[in-house]
């Protein structure tokens, strides 16, 4: 049915579509052919000049010249600010990344004697070894116990109406890169009422018989260079680029098997990613209100960071079968999950070259709309066996406990954590696990994990926040700004010059999400840490100017922007209002105290809480409580965020 569809859907697209040669200058697109004339024209002008060596000649040409550079620069501008306000963000980035230098790079790897390949063939053969070597641990022997009871209930069916597709194929990106079917996300939107029906009647079949097409499990592997040496296989991760159709059918099948493990709390409360309502900022806000309140107690804590090598690459599929069908995924769709795991092939593509084929015997594709709540539910039950607090971004892993008379249970579940990786064969990387000691008086007690003593060090990266054993933030803020100021001396190389609007979209795109990742768990307490994250954004509105330049309070009109401090205070009331209001997929309502014998205002006025050390008065439900408790019932008692964020803007904008 699959190969019968595919061969009409090519001949109607052949019969149907017609191809256009458009002709531009791929390095300079603004410059057409009125203003290529110009420039020839200048060419002459300098060459009549060469021939006669006349002042008159010269001062013509140089004219001549100087109005062309502001016609090209008016044109450079008008093209920029077009390409901003224009939908193909596809071509807009492209733009920009041939701007700044920062095209994406081919690896060139090393071999296994150490030397580096020739060319991007050989690059991709190494890239694909590297990949299978983590995907071909094939688990034997006798399935481990799990504790908990297996599952009363269970979800056997998936049905795929036309409707489902219709509304699969609506929340495609036009611009997403098809797989090696060669059907395109722009056919399947433009045509998505013709192929919704027979796509629905394929995705059935497909469902009931337990097979899919051999192209719908073979993937062409893009590698990401994650951190370390460019030249090493081993610093590069697998995203697998897999047919759109093969992800209609994930994505079906991944929201109704959402909805059943969450109505039957499949889900760890502590597990916080690939989850509707669940993020990096709900993981680290849980995390850092418990370690300052027990700083603020003076209570020490002791936080064991837990890194698992290649932990999608290496689950195995029978363990994953088992565990799925212990908690209530059977009957055919347990059958279509097997057929989708079995027997895939993945090969790897270096620039223009890809690799010969290499079979997967184990993982969950990275790349797959299906895969990453395949691994959450394998994974599931981790944090049960644990006497300390455990919390989890997909594969990301911290317990912590206070050391006080707890040291052992601290050790204790390290080596639970130990013999579950090995029972459910997902390595441990020892050499990346290591543990903070924080608050006063800590008595730094030494921990083993697998027989290794963990390192104990003054900082490390959480989720993307560096975070410090005295819960100070002025290292990460000194981070990010350093990472941050880079970007802004290459926007001003690249863009000097060019329309408010475009450098608004340059600083909105590239620095601010960096200086506001994850803003609600720290906050600038230092005077001077303010000044630095102000001083990023007053540079970047300098970058359409020369030195006469508006005031910066003008800039910032321009630019349609806040002070950055403004800002941060507006993304908390945000935060707050959806944790009070119950909006994320866990409860962070406890993160605040309600005075409940407030009679006047709203009705989820804060009550105060008492704190000794500036890391809990600076946390996030303390440093909200004046702004939150003074704004109107109307504004906290909106329906939705947007209602909440367009009332707070306009309540500003009137009492500023």
């Amino acid at each position: 049915m699959w190969d019968i569809f595919t061969d009409k859907l090519n001949q109607a697209v052949v019969e149907c579509s017609f191809y256009k040669n458009i002709k531009c200058n791929r390095s300079k697109p603004w410059i057409d052919e009125g203003i290529s004339k110009l420039i020839r024209h200048k060419k002459s002008l300098w060459q009549k000049y060469s021939r006669s060596k006349l002042q008159s000649d010269y001062t013509r040409h140089r004219e001549f010249s100087n109005s062309l550079t502001k016609i090209l620069a008016a044109a450079k501008a008008s093209f920029e600010k077009q390409l901003v306000n224009s939908k193909n963000t596809k071509k807009l980035y492209s733009y920009l990344r041939s701007s700044l230098n920062s095209k994406v790079s081919t690896p060139t790897v090393r071999k296994t004697d150490g030397t580096l390949c020739a060319d991007h063939s050989s690059s991709a053969e190494v890239l694909a070894d590297t990949f299978f070597s983590d995907v071909s641990n094939v688990a034997t022997g006798t399935l481990p116990l799990i504790n908990s009871p297996r599952s009363n209930v269970s979800l056997t069916e998936i049905t795929f109406t036309t409707n489902d597709v219709l509304q699969c194929i609506a929340d495609l990106n036009i611009s997403t890169s098809p797989g090696r079917d060669g059907i395109t996300a722009a056919i399947l939107i433009k045509c998505s009422q013709s192929l919704a029906t027979p796509l629905s009647l394929i995705l059935t079949s497909s469902f009931q018989s337990h097979y899919l097409p051999s192209c719908w499990k073979q993937a062409v592997v893009t590698p990401v260079f994650k951190k370390g040496d460019k030249h090493d296989a081993k610093n590069y991760r697998p995203i697998s680029l897999t047919p759109l159709v093969a992800k209609l059918v994930e994505k079906i099948i991944t929201s109704k098997l959402l909805h059943f493990s969450l109505s039957n709390n499949l889900f760890n409360s502590n597990q916080h990613g690939f989850l509707p309502g669940r993020s990096i900022i709900t993981n680290l806000l849980n995390c850092v209100n418990d370690w300052t309140k027990l700083s603020d107690d003076g209570i020490p804590t002791d936080v064991v960071y837990i890194d698992f090598s290649r932990a999608f690459d290496k689950v195995p599929h029978e363990k994953l079968l088992f565990k799925l069908d212990h908690l209530g995924i059977r009957g055919n769709l347990l059958s279509w999950i097997r057929a989708f795991l079995h027997n895939r092939e993945f090969v790897v593509r270096v620039s223009d070259s890809l690799s010969s084929p290499r079979q997967v015997l184990s993982g969950v594709p990275q790349g797959s709309v299906l895969g990453p709540i395949l691994f959450l539910l394998y994974s599931s039950d981790l944090p049960c066996s644990l006497l300390s607090t455990c919390s989890s971004y997909a594969d990301d892993t911290k317990i912590y406990n206070t050391p006080l008379n707890n040291a052992h249970i601290i050790q204790a579940d390290i080596d639970r954590l130990v013999v579950w990786s090995k029972d459910w064969s997902i390595p441990l990387n020892s050499s990346k696990c290591c543990v903070l000691h924080m608050g006063r008086n800590n008595p730094m007690h030494d921990y083993v994990i697998d027989g290794q003593t963990l390192p104990s060090s003054t900082d490390h990266c959480d989720l993307g926040v560096t975070m410090s054993n005295s819960l100070s933030w002025s290292e990460h803020i000194h981070h990010i700004c350093s990472k941050a100021k880079r970007l802004v001396y290459l926007l001003e190389k690249s863009f000097h010059g060019c329309d408010p609007t475009v450098a608004s979209f340059l600083y909105k795109t590239y620095v601010r999400p960096i200086i506001e990742f994850a803003g609600p768990v720290w906050y600038p307490v230092l005077q001077r840490d303010r000044d630095l994250l102000e001083s990023l954004q007053r540079r970047c509105t300098r970058v359409p100017y020369g030195a006469r330049r508006p005031a910066y309070e003008d800039r910032l009109h321009i630019f349609n922007l806040q002070p950055f401090g403004e800002r941060r205070t507006r993304g908390d009331l945000i935060i707050t209002y959806r944790a009070l209001h119950g909006l994320f997929g866990v409860d962070l309502s406890s993160l605040f105290r309600l005075n409940i014998n407030n009679l006047r205002g709203h009705n989820f006025k804060l009550k105060k809480e008492p704190f000794k050390t500036s890391t809990r008065q600076h946390f996030l439900s303390n440093r909200v409580f004046d702004q939150w408790n003074q704004l109107p019932a109307d504004v906290v008692n909106s329906p939705s965020v947007n209602s909440f964020k367009i009332r707070y803007d306009n309540w500003c904008s009137v009492h500023t």
